[in-house]
């Protein structure tokens, strides 16, 4: 497949601006769909084309090197098939490869974490404690073109087995249970959050530092 070549632009303004969420449903609509810079700004900025022009967009593209040659060149083709002519193109996609594969590589983040709480799960919460003691080291921080970092199970375990199903933060029920077990669904919180790791010496991710709370307090607590 013919691939047009980069040409990134040194403005990054736009591009820090934006989550890498955003920035790749702004990559996938302009390699995969028939649209433009002022529909991205509308339909996945949430901004009024007439004021944006469809620059915001258009900055993060620019950055990235995909002007107007890129337009659509994936309209025909699955994300996999485009993410593999990318690999084997002599340019260096890494960061656009990265934002195509964000969904992916979020999921499999969440996924990986539920598997090792469930682990935590099975354990008592004595055992846990005696873990948690030694819980001093910072967690580790894993670059995925977002900052992922590796969550204690038991911080998250325990704080479930102690809020025993109750949001502790608006002090109701949790509003559903999990479709793979059963269980009721909260969400475990931290207060300071992990993003601000490298400012504390001490490690954040720890039991004096979480909630377990509904997923509408947690959204509160993100955003309200």
């Amino acid at each position: 497949m013919n691939i047009p070549l980069l040409d990134k632009s040194n403005r990054d303004r736009e591009y820090k601006k934006y989550s890498d969420y955003e920035k790749s449903l702004i990559c996938k609509g302009w390699l995969f769909e028939e649209t433009d810079h002022r529909e991205l700004d509308k339909r996945i900025l949430g901004l009024n084309p007439l004021d944006s022009k469809g620059f915001q967009s258009m900055g993060v593209l620019h950055f990235l090197g995909l002007k107007a040659e890129f337009k659509s060149i994936f309209k025909s083709i699955s994300l996999s098939d485009a993410v593999t002519n990318l690999k084997n193109n002599a340019q260096d996609f890494g960061r656009i490869i990265d934002l195509l594969n964000y969904e992916a590589n979020f999921h499999n983040i969440i996924e990986e974490d539920y598997i090792r709480v469930k682990a935590s799960q099975k354990d008592t919460s004595k055992a846990r404690r005696k873990r948690l003691q030694k819980n001093i080291k910072k967690t580790r921080k894993h670059r995925l073109f977002i900052d992922s970092y590796t969550r204690n199970p038991d911080v998250i375990a325990e704080s479930l087995y102690l809020a025993d199903g109750i949001c502790q933060r608006c002090g109701r029920e949790a509003p559903f249970t999990r479709k793979s077990d059963g269980s009721l669904y909260l969400e475990v919180h931290h207060i300071i959050p992990l993003s601000k790791q490298d400012l504390y010496e001490e490690n954040l991710d720890v039991l004096g530092n979480v909630t377990a709370i509904c997923p509408n307090c947690h959204r509160e607590a993100h955003y309200g």
